[in-house]
């Protein structure tokens, strides 16, 4: 059911003038990316997930018909790795039914490959299941500026079964290919005593299909990189506390790896020093609230933080946990803040471990402001300024967290023990303006910190 929460965010947002709201906090809208294009029947280095870098490209520079297949290569996790079509599979090693012999392979290309590389010709034959032929057979090498025809003797052996494929780099080496070659191949045939002998499935790649993801608009995901492993942890629902649909992040395993749901409004980078993008907020949000389930097969919870920025600088931090419950819970929680923020970083956490999932709905700023409700958390520190230690005194019932963080939103302590909040060694910090983050439940409150 919907209840009065969505006639409150609309009366909020005739106050507020829709400024203050957190654009698609819904998850209504959504839309298709397009990850990469991989030519039809062909499986190809796109689809391999360790990869997971875009190698081969649909190109229209071609020699027969509008498209050919221009392979890449990409540097991943330390190394080079070269694009490649196959018709079949390396691993296990299989291939298409084909039963006509033939002698030679007809390829066109162009390439521009640096000093070192080569494009391949991947050959491999069986017969009643077994292996008869293997070859790796380079052909091309240096630059080709234009369509240039190659006729690859592979010799006149029987089979049922074909493996046929193109690849920068040869498989069975450690050469790693150089990231700015390329090769473009297209209108492939197999000949036997210089006649054409029946085509191989999209032998001009002029078919192609489109791997795609759903995004949620006006949101980043890790859903296009992990798409190329398999392992798409934040989706759609109809399972939705208002509306059509909600967000849906879970927390998977990997091999061995746990990968958790991510969801933020700014650029997700983790190759970066902030993995997490800042984007621009047009006005200084009081409250935050929304609805969320959380199912998990062990202790373990969700996560929402905001940092707000003014010029560079923290001056509001907000911490919801998401904690267990099989049936949509509320949250309308007070802001911590202390200024006027020109930006904020959002993101969404499904939780550390595997098998948890995460359900979020109605996501907003401000979105009731009665008296009762808006009052700040009362907590003082002591002594502030403060050298060696400080003491942190709570009235407010109902403790959650607290952090203590530097101008820049760095987590430098943080603690869920109320206990801890007598005595917090600071003697070790470096001196200056720090802030304290203390989370209730009734929102969260923030305060500087000066240490000297």
């Amino acid at each position: 059911m919907k209840s009065t929460l969505s006639l409150t965010i609309l009366f909020v947002v005739i106050a507020f003038h829709a400024a203050t709201q957190i654009t698609n906090g819904g998850f209504e809208n959504w839309s298709d990316s397009i990850i990469y294009e991989t030519p039809s029947v062909w499986s190809s280095s796109n689809q391999e997930p360790f990869y997971v870098e875009t190698t081969v490209f649909k190109s229209l520079d071609a020699q027969e018909g509008l498209y050919s297949a221009k392979l890449g290569a990409a540097e991943i996790f330390g190394d080079t790795l070269g694009g490649f079509v196959l018709h079949g599979s390396l691993n296990p090693v299989t291939g298409i039914p084909y039963t006509d012999n033939f002698e030679a392979v007809a390829v066109y290309y162009k390439i521009d490959l640096q000093p070192n590389d080569s494009l391949y010709l991947v050959i491999i034959r069986k017969a009643n299941g077994n292996i008869v032929d293997y070859q790796i057979k380079p052909f091309a090498f240096g630059p080709a500026t234009s369509w240039t025809p190659q006729l690859i003797p592979v010799g006149n052996i029987s089979q049922d079964e074909l493996l046929l494929g193109f690849i920068i780099g040869n498989p069975n080496t450690t050469h790693n290919p150089h990231p700015n070659s390329w090769a473009l191949v297209d209108n492939i045939k197999l000949l036997n005593g210089g006649l054409n002998k029946p085509d191989v499935p999209n032998y001009n790649f002029e078919n192609w299909e489109d791997e795609i993801v759903e995004i949620p608009d006006e949101w980043e995901t890790l859903s296009p990189y992990y798409s190329h492993f398999g392992q798409i942890n934040v989706v759609k629902t109809s399972d939705s506390y208002e509306g059509n649909s909600a967000i849906e992040m879970s927390t998977v395993l990997f091999g061995t790896d746990t990968i958790a749901g991510f969801l933020s409004k700014g650029v997700i980078d983790f190759g970066s020093g902030t993995p997490f993008g800042q984007v621009p907020i047009a006005s200084t949000p009081i409250k935050v609230a929304g609805a969320y389930k959380l199912t998990t097969t062990s202790v373990d919870e969700g996560i929402l933080q905001i940092q707000f920025m003014e010029n560079g600088s923290l001056v509001g931090y907000h911490e919801e946990i998401f904690t267990p419950t099989s049936n949509y819970a509320l949250f309308n929680s007070v802001i911590g803040m202390f200024g006027s923020p020109d930006s904020m970083i959002l993101t969404v956490i499904s939780g550390s471990n595997p098998g948890t999932i995460l359900k979020l709905d109605a996501l907003a700023f401000d979105s009731d402001l009665s008296i009762e409700n808006n009052s700040i958390i009362d907590f003082t520190i002591s002594p502030n300024p403060a050298s060696d230690f400080i003491h942190v005194t709570l009235t407010d019932p109902g403790f959650k967290k607290a952090r203590l963080l530097t101008l820049t939103g760095e987590i430098v302590w943080e603690s869920n023990s109320i206990l801890s909040l007598q005595s917090i060694d600071i003697s070790s910090f470096e001196r200056g303006i720090y802030l304290m983050s203390l989370s209730t439940d009734k929102g969260s409150s923030i305060k500087k910190v000066v240490l000297r």
